[in-house]
């Protein structure tokens, strides 16, 4: 047995970085992309461009989809008329109509396009057209869709079920006679209330097909109605505005009619009203003998005669005190009656008073001519004397008269007072009757009043009646059958199909980018990690049907010049310029979880670098789950475990590849405490005992994420190398994995993206190594 290597070493064999750039800090590895580039046109066209598949299957799938289901849709015809709402009409007579016109406000034609659209035309139509034995709807009936059928199904179904159930838990007779009552009802329906039903039906299949579309601008109302029969929609759109003035034809003669009938009614009963009351009237002015002349009452007259009597006999009571008083006066005064006016105006006074004077005057005369005693002046002034006493006598007369005349003044105008006093109490009598008496002449004027007007409206009505009813519509233009449907527009639905199907393409690509949890550039890489891409590594050995046929580390040594070839020297030459001054010599080999090509990645370098002269060794420290020495074809029966153990020398653990000219240390045994061993100070020292024997040795690890064993050896190794799988490793994972390397104290030189799919890299960026994969296939050999 060889002799191991000591050991109890002073000091663990940690190397410091040089000659390259501070590596990030793990705080600076931040997960989510913060650090990614904002989005730009050149970055929305390439995720187009890698996502064209995916869009064009979209496009393709609900384009066809769309075309099959618009292909089945069953055409629809619609066909309009036109109608217009005028406002009132000319009146043949000048009289106000029972059924007003319609106004012209701004709720005109809404109103009467909601009547258009109405249930009660519906229902016309379907009656004046007798829709129940149309021929369309007659089919429809006798031949039940697909929902119908389905459902009648199903309810067979449902009913054969409750009726097993049933006959588990209810007697043979009890199912027998309640089958039978079930029957009974099914034959007893009424035959009238499935008519009804069948009508109802329709109705309101034809209210949903009627469209009622108001002008803004005018008072034109649009009619249309859509079928699968272009000659139905034509006669449905004219039969609904036909109905539709009709209909108003029909409410205002009906109207009319009804107003007639209500004021035959209403003015028979106001006459019998009108008679009654004035009978009553007249009743009570006979029982209270109250009379009435030209709107005044007999009494109110006579009290008026009387106060005019009564002034009259006061005035004539005065003057008769008057003359009386004067008389008397001049009687007191001793000579001075004479000179009363009633005197004075006494016609025999006057005669008297002239014979008196020309007595006098015959007495003057023959005084002249006669003696004193003579006889003919004798008789003269006994004739004068007789006169003077016939006029005192006449004067005396006049006196008594004019009293007698006041005092008939006065008893007249007594008896006046009493008349008056007497014809007062009587019309205070009558206070209350009079009352009662307006009470019931304003009744009988009222009731005369609203006759007279109900009489005059019932006779302006009879002659509306008889006149000729106008609309408040017209037909303006008629349907017409239509020649093309406006349902389904193919070419337009099958347009917006490819639009939306084009857009949610383009959405899912979008979708689909950003759930992609993988690297698939560099510039992702390094925006995430801040390590820069020292290799990109297409994916290699399978055929079409994932079949192996060659393994990558046989292509990187039989196939320098080929993509994988170039692109593993590519990965070596940018390890060595991590540290230009003191290029690797112990590289360590790692990734975050497995299946991410570490082992081949791993094996590809060592097997280039010793192709190309340099003497090389490869370490399998996954002493879990070990690969290199099936890679390569070796056997496993003593490796790196034999040799930390003490059970072999160096030399006798050692193998060679003679295809490739590579060193290979297997894993060896299995190990108890993996671990440990390779914590171990033994390992330490074989690491720096290869690093001084050999150009370049290399590490292949166990996932970081799975064990720590990397985390162990990364301390040690000059660099580091972490392998991320291309769009399958996610990015927390290699973040997570990458920031317990640098807080390990492991000088990690970069990452390598493996298995990269080389024409879907292309349409991502250009590689590290400035090459398009496929753009450059030509210039590499085969």
């Amino acid at each position: 047995m060889a002799t191991a290597i000591p050991l109890d070493p002073p000091d663990p064999p940690v190397r410091e970085p040089k000659g390259r750039a501070a590596a990030p800090s793990p705080a600076q590895l931040q997960g989510g992309g913060e650090d990614e580039p904002a989005l730009n046109l050149q970055m929305l066209l390439e995720v187009l461009q890698r996502r064209k598949i995916l869009i064009l299957v979209i496009v393709a799938v609900v384009t066809t989809l769309a075309a099959i289901y618009v292909s089945q849709l069953t055409p629809r015809f619609s066909a309009e008329a036109q109608v217009i709402v005028e406002g009132a009409r000319q009146r043949v007579v000048d009289i106000d109509v029972v059924a007003q016109g319609i106004s012209d406000d701004r709720y005109t034609n809404e109103t009467q396009a909601a009547i258009i659209g109405s249930r009660e035309i519906a229902a016309q139509v379907v009656d004046r057209l007798n829709l129940t034995e149309h021929p369309l709807f007659v089919r429809k009936s006798k031949k039940p869709g697909f929902f119908g059928a389905a459902i009648k199904t199903i309810k067979g179904f449902v009913s054969g079920a409750a009726g097993a159930v049933i006959s588990l838990v209810r007697p043979r007779s009890a199912l027998l006679s309640a089958d039978a009552a079930a029957d009974a009802l099914n034959d007893a329906r009424d035959p009238d209330e499935e008519a009804r039903e069948f009508r109802n039906d329709i109705i309101d299949y034809i209210q949903g097909g009627i469209d009622a579309q108001p002008s803004e601008r005018s008072r034109v109302i649009s009619i249309s109605y859509s079928s699968t029969d272009p000659d139905f929609a034509a006669l449905m759109a004219n039969t609904v505005a036909e109905v539709y003035i009709l209909d108003q034809l029909n409410r205002k003669t009906e109207s009319t009619r009804q107003a007639t009938a209500w004021l035959d009614t209403r003015v028979e009963e106001l006459r019998q009203r009108v008679v009654e009351t004035k009978r009553r009237l007249e009743e009570f002015r006979r029982d209270s003998g109250f009379v009435e002349i030209k709107g005044t009452s007999i009494l109110q007259e006579q009290m008026a005669g009387l106060q005019v009597e009564l002034s009259k006999a006061r005035t004539s009571r005065a003057e008769a005190e008057a003359r009386a008083a004067q008389v008397d006066e001049l009687l007191r005064s001793d000579g001075g009656i004479e000179t009363a006016a009633a005197v004075l105006d006494s016609l025999l006074i006057q005669r008297l008073r002239e014979q008196e004077a020309t007595v006098v005057r015959k007495i003057a005369e023959l005084r002249t001519q006669l003696r004193d005693g003579h006889p003919r002046l004798a008789l003269a002034v006994n004739a004068l004397k007789e006169l003077r006493e016939s006029i005192r006598n006449e004067v005396q007369k006049i006196v008594r008269n004019l009293e007698n005349e006041a005092e008939l003044a006065r008893l007249r105008e007594a008896n006046l007072n009493r008349e008056i006093e007497d014809v007062q109490a009587r019309i205070d009598s009558q206070n209350e009757s009079e009352v009662t008496i307006r009470s019931l002449e304003s009744e009988v004027d009222a009731n005369q009043r609203l006759y007279e007007t109900m009489l005059s409206r019932l006779k302006e009505t009879r002659i509306q009646d008889d006149t000729l009813q106008q609309a408040d519509a017209r037909i303006i233009s008629r349907a017409v059958v239509p020649r093309s449907p406006y349902f389904p527009k193919k070419r337009a639905l099958i347009l917006l199909a490819f639009v939306v199907s084009l857009g949610v393409g383009v959405f899912a690509a979008f979708v689909v980018e950003y759930l992609d949890a993988g690297f698939r550039t560099a510039s992702q890489v390094e925006s995430m990690t801040g390590l820069p891409v020292i290799g990109v590594l297409p994916v290699v050995g399978r055929t079409r049907r994932g079949k192996l046929v060659r393994r990558a580390h046989e292509i990187a040594v039989e196939r320098p010049n080929s993509v994988f070839g170039e692109a593993v020297r590519s990965l070596r030459t940018g390890l060595a310029l991590s540290n230009v001054d003191h290029p690797p010599r112990t590289v360590l080999v790692c990734s975050a979880v497995p299946q991410e090509g570490k082992s081949s990645v791993a094996l590809s370098i060592a097997c280039s670098a010793a192709k190309s002269g340099q003497r090389t060794i490869i370490v399998d420290c996954d002493l879990r789950s070990p690969r290199i020495h099936e890679y390569l074809g070796l056997p496993n029966e003593t490796g790196l475990t034999d040799f930390l153990m003490g059970a072999v020398t160096l030399e006798q653990a050692l193998e060679f590849d003679p295809k490739s000219g590579v060193h290979v240390l297997a894993a060896g045994r299995h190990a108890p405490n993996p671990p440990d061993m390779l914590g171990s100070m033994h390992m330490f020292n074989l690491m720096r005992r290869l690093g001084e024997t050999y150009d370049l040795v290399v590490f292949d690890t166990p996932p970081l994420l799975a064990v720590s064993d990397s985390l162990i050896l990364g301390r040690a190794a000059d660099k580091v190398v972490f392998v991320a799988r291309w769009a399958k490793t996610r990015r927390d994972s290699s973040i997570i994995a990458l920031r317990q390397l640098l807080e390990a104290g492991a000088d990690v030189a970069g990452v390598v993206l493996s298995q990269v799919d080389t024409r879907q890299h292309a349409s991502y960026e250009i590689s590290r190594t400035g090459h398009y994969f496929d753009n450059y296939h030509k210039y590499y050999s085969d």
